[in-house]
C-alpha cells in the first residue's frame, strides 16, 4: 500500500476585528467576535501506522511597534482582558489528539511565537480528523487599539 496523507484548511484568512483594551477578541472569517468563535477547521487523514503531527510556527501578532505577548492560558475562556495576550485552542473529532495546552474543552490557550509547536497528533491511521481552531487576543489599555498581524504557517508531518 502506497503511504498517503491529506490535509487541508477551511479558511487561510481570519481577522480579530479591532482589537481594544478591556475585552477579549476571537478570530473569524469574518471579521472577528467578541464571543467565543472557531476560526477554521482542519481536515487530516493518513494510513500512516504512526500516525501525523500537525505543527504551526510564526511570530506573535503586531500591530507597528506594538506586539501582544504569546499566552498560556488554564481553564479560562477569555484570559485577561486588559492584558497582553494571544493564544490558540483546538478540539477534534476522529482519533487524534490535541496537544497539552491547547485543550479547547478545558479553555486551554497558549502560543509558543516563531518555535516550531505540536497542535495535534494521531498515533495511528486516522480517516477523517477534524481539527477546529481558536484564536483569542487582548490587549492592555496602554497599547493602540487596532488592526493586528501575523502570519502562522501550519504542517502535516506522517509518521511512516
Amino acid at each position: 500500500i502506497q503511504p498517503t496523507i491529506t490535509f487541508s484548511i477551511s479558511s487561510n484568512s481570519i481577522q480579530f476585528g479591532t482589537l481594544a483594551s478591556g475585552s477579549a477578541r476571537y478570530a473569524t472569517t469574518s471579521g472577528g467576535s467578541g464571543s467565543n468563535s472557531v476560526a477554521h477547521t482542519m481536515a487530516a487523514s493518513s494510513n500512516a501506522p504512526s500516525g501525523y503531527t500537525i505543527t504551526y510556527v510564526g511570530p506573535t501578532l503586531t500591530s507597528g511597534a506594538y506586539t501582544v505577548s504569546p499566552a498560556t492560558i488554564s481553564a479560562d475562556a477569555d484570559g485577561i482582558p486588559g492584558s497582553s495576550q494571544f493564544a490558540l485552542a483546538a478540539a477534534i473529532t476522529g482519533s487524534g489528539t490535541i496537544a497539552s495546552g491547547y485543550e479547547q474543552a478545558s479553555n486551554n490557550w497558549k502560543f509558543v511565537a516563531s518555535t516550531t509547536s505540536t497542535l495535534a497528533s494521531s498515533t495511528g491511521t486516522a480517516s477523517s480528523d477534524a481539527i477546529a481552531v481558536r484564536y483569542l487576543a487582548n490587549i492592555p489599555a496602554s497599547q493602540a487599539a487596532g488592526s493586528y498581524t501575523t502570519d502562522l504557517t501550519y504542517v502535516v508531518t506522517g509518521t511512516f
